[in-house]
């Protein structure tokens, strides 16, 4: 009894007076009550507002609870009959009545039973009231008026002039007006008064009774005369939504219909036609795949659902180009929705279809990105490769390795080096000779270089696979994750747009607002491929915009621009690309953000400076065109709307990090950890969820750069680098001696290098075997990297640069001619022989060069 009084006195009472209202039916309600003295009298309401009583509660009954126990909203209002008292019982309240009394809980389940029986037995005896009510008004009406208002309510809406036209009745609103009873039953819609809608009860009866006077039959042929009296005012979703009612006569009425027209389905069209049968939506194709656009531009799932329907039936009768749209619409729609294999399985689909794959995404321009960026993908490893027969290069540079393994295994150690050090040589080769022909992908290579360093005892496993564990390797996976979160927001596109509004809307005001664009935003993604795929199709929608013709000196000056400084300027700071951190790493060196910065803020501003006279000059004639609206840039940012939870989760862990990488100096945090920050911060935002770290990142690239870190470290263990050292020293003497010929040997021959050995494996080459020569010269391994970077990725021959690759195929080739491309390709090598000799007197100042 005292547990039992200890209880209740922690309660709270509440006392209301005579008509006053505790809750009302609709409210979210957190309390329930017991009464303690008077009454509380219980209604359910209509859609009317008109209240019905269900039940009058006295002392020591409780109220309330079902909201309090099940969460969902009041089922009735709660009045006060009388001056009343009540306990308050809070979930706290109850939870702890509960745990002290567990036998309660059977009460409350037999209460809640008892109460919802209850209000069902009385809420069927409302609706019956309300049943005969309707009907009964519905008696009285004069026959005619009857019929129209029965007929009326199988529609969406009653349209006067419909129905005056079928019943042949004149001034049917005037009547309408003088049956009293009939207006508590409709209303009249205010932006026409020649419609009016029946409350959703009301319209259920009077249904009823059009079916139990005319059938259903009758019913059929009164919504199929509606469809088409619809599609004659072009009313089309009203149309859609009566076809839900009836057989498929009305779909196909409707579909033949839109068939006829163009551009019609709009997204109130697209909820209403959520009803139609698959089959019947795929007897019509184009329509169909309008449908299936405004769904994927308003991402509405229910067009995914419709899609699969439709490719799961036995039979249909799309077109080739047809069914390779849907492949590709359905592969975009996984993507966006994070079914990244399901995606890859509707690609394949798709590509297996080839050419007409093309045919279809330019017809729907939403999926046109997807086809794209696969097509994109194909042309760029193709014009990636070295000119000539594939097979046979494929085949000389398989029997190169195959000879470089066997003789530097079985030959004599030559100088200084070790016999691990000649074995070290020979996979080394080899790996060069695969990496040229690119038979089996890069990081296939590196794994077969790793086995076979363990194999034959070149180096222990420990060492083999050191790369691994570097800070250096967690630092390229948690780049990487940044990058994938800032190309998955859209945050790019987005920082572009907002940057080329603060220039003039002129070709002049818009080629400098590329270049400030790209060097604001270089730091914020570490791909020079990513950077230029962005920047070189917006450069193209400002040409077009301004009524440059493809290949026109305007469109190719704005796109190289972008080409360049959107993807080339990635050398001039730490986290403008991954392949920064790759080529620090192989020699071991230690350089915060803020240093790389101020080492190469003079490079910056001579290649900047160079690089704009150069384009300026070369596409100085342009026809005269219009100036660019801003409303195009309003429009592509207005698509875009308002910054999502996941873009300022993304915004802020990418500032956040470049800032505290600027401040490491001042901080004393290694950049590693101060990435790992922003990668936990995006994962626990949900910007960076498990389907997008399986299948975003690029594991197979990860897996090189580790192999890339641990050859610097096998080379010092088999003692190659010291006996190359030996070997070549006194040979090299002439560069050794001179800074300024020593790196311009650096650029040239890296220049030749990439004729033969591309992209990444280029740098892991040149890097390694230059670093100790490098070093001999007393030169800081900063100055190596950062010239070995810029001289890496020349484009004098197309197949040389994977950046200008992807520039040049990211709008098709439409934007710039290779002519075009290689006259900038000249000044940019121009740039870095320039930029390579000035700055050596500015890094000898700073002491990176002794």
């Amino acid at each position: 009894m005292l547990k039992k009084q200890r209880y209740l006195g922690s309660w709270n009472e509440k006392t209301i007076l005579t008509d006053e209202l505790l809750f009302r039916f609709g409210d979210m309600g957190r309390t329930a009550y017991i009464v303690l003295e008077g009454q509380i009298a219980l209604y359910t309401e209509n859609e009317e507002g008109e209240r019905y009583a269900l039940a009058v509660l006295g002392e020591g009954e409780l109220l309330g609870e079902m909201a309090l126990l099940t969460g969902e909203p009041r089922s009735a209002t709660a009045i006060a009959a009388s001056d009343t008292h009540m306990y308050v019982i809070t979930e706290e309240n109850l939870r702890d009545f509960i745990e002290q009394y567990p036998k309660i809980s059977s009460y409350f389940i037999s209460l809640l039973s008892n109460r919802l029986t209850h209000t069902n037995s009385k809420l069927a005896e409302i609706r019956e009231a309300e049943v005969m009510r309707i009907r009964s008004l519905a008696e009285q009406l004069p026959e005619q008026l009857r019929d129209a208002c029965i007929s009326a309510a199988l529609l969406p809406y009653g349209d006067i002039l419909l129905l005056q036209q079928h019943f042949q009745i004149d001034n049917m609103r005037e009547w309408i007006d003088q049956q009293n009873g009939l207006n508590e039953l409709l209303q009249f819609d205010s932006t026409n008064q020649q419609h009016f809608t029946f409350s959703p009860f009301a319209k259920e009866v009077l249904s009823e009774l059009y079916i139990e006077k005319h059938g259903h039959g009758a019913r059929a042929r009164r919504l199929l005369h509606a469809v088409e009296y619809y599609l004659s005012i072009d009313d089309l979703v009203a149309a859609a939504m009566i076809c839900r009612g009836i057989d498929n006569a009305g779909w196909d009425c409707l579909l033949e219909y839109l068939q006829r027209i163009t551009n019609r389905i709009d997204l109130p069209l697209v909820e209403a036609l959520q009803g139609c049968p698959p089959e019947r939506l795929a007897s019509y194709p184009t329509v169909m795949l309008d449908y299936l656009h405004m769904c994927l531009e308003s991402r509405n799932e229910a067009g995914y659902i419709c899609l699969k329907a439709c490719l799961e039936l036995p039979q249909h009768s799309f077109t080739v180009d047809e069914l390779s749209t849907l492949y590709i619409w359905a592969a975009d729609w996984c993507s966006q929705s994070g079914m990244q294999q399901k995606a890859l399985e509707y690609a394949a689909l798709a590509q297996q279809l080839s050419d007409p794959v093309a045919t279809a995404a330019n017809r729907f321009p939403l999926i046109r990105p997807k086809w794209k960026s696969t097509k994109q993908q194909q042309l760029e490893r193709q014009a990636g490769l070295l000119p000539g027969r594939q097979k046979l290069q494929a085949i000389i540079a398989m029997l190169l390795a195959v000879i470089s393994l066997v003789y530097f295994h079985i030959a004599e150690p030559i100088g200084s080096f070790t016999e691990q050090g000649m074995d070290f040589i020979g996979i080394s080769i080899a790996a060069v000779m695969m990496w040229i022909v690119r038979v089996i992908p890069d990081y296939i290579v590196a794994l077969l270089m790793v086995m076979l360093w363990v194999m034959l005892g070149v180096v222990e496993p420990v060492v083999a696979l050191s790369g691994f564990a570097s800070t250096s390797w967690l630092y390229m996976l948690f780049i990487l994750a940044l990058g994938t979160a800032i190309v998955k927001s859209g945050l790019l596109y987005r920082f572009s747009l907002l940057a080329l509004k603060l220039f003039p809307a002129s070709y002049r005001g818009q080629f400098l607002g590329i270049v400030a664009s790209g060097a604001l935003l270089n730091p914020l993604i570490p791909s020079s491929s990513g950077k230029v795929g962005l920047g070189v199709p917006l450069a193209r929608t400002l040409s077009e915009a301004m009524g440059y013709k493809d290949r026109s000196n305007g469109m190719a000056g704005l796109s190289l621009t972008a080409m360049v400084f959107y993807g080339f300027t990635a050398p001039f700071v730490l986290t403008g690309s991954y392949t920064n951190m790759l080529a620090l790493g192989l020699t071991g060196g230690s350089v915060n953000w803020f240093q790389w910065f101020i080492y190469a803020l003079p490079a910056f501003l001579l290649f900047s400076a160079v690089m704009i006279a150069a384009l300026a000059w070369l596409f100085r004639k342009q026809e005269d065109r219009r100036s660019i609206s801003i409303e195009v840039l309003d429009d592509q940012l207005k698509l875009l709307g308002s910054f999502s939870r996941g873009e300022k989760a993304t915004v802020y862990s990418t500032l956040g990090a470049i800032l505290l990488i600027m401040l490491e100096p001042l901080l004393g945090i290694d950049y590693v950890w101060i990435m790992l920050i922003a990668f936990v911060v995006l994962v626990v935002y949900g910007v960076l969820d498990e389907q997008t770290l399986k299948t975003s990142i690029d594991w197979p690239f990860l897996l090189f750069i580790g192999v890339a870190f641990s050859f610097g470290e096998a080379a010092i263990r088999t003692g190659t680098v010291d006996a190359i050292s030996n070997m070549l020293g006194s040979h090299m003497s002439v560069f050794i001696d001179s800074p300024v010929w020593f790196i311009l040997a650096v650029v040239l021959l890296s220049f030749v290098i990439t004729l033969i050995v591309r992209d990444d494996a280029a740098v892991i080459l040149l890097i390694v075997s230059l670093a100790p020569f490098a070093a001999l010269a007393s030169i800081h391994p900063w100055v190596l990297v950062f010239v070995v970077l810029l001289a890496t990725d020349p484009f004098f021959f197309t197949y040389q640069s994977p950046t200008y690759l992807t520039a040049y195929y990211s709008t098709e080739g439409k934007s710039f001619s290779h002519k075009q491309g290689q006259l900038v390709a000249m000044a940019y090598g121009l740039a870095v022989l320039l930029l390579a000799v000035l700055c050596v007197p500015y890094w000898q100042w700073l002491g990176l060069i002794q």
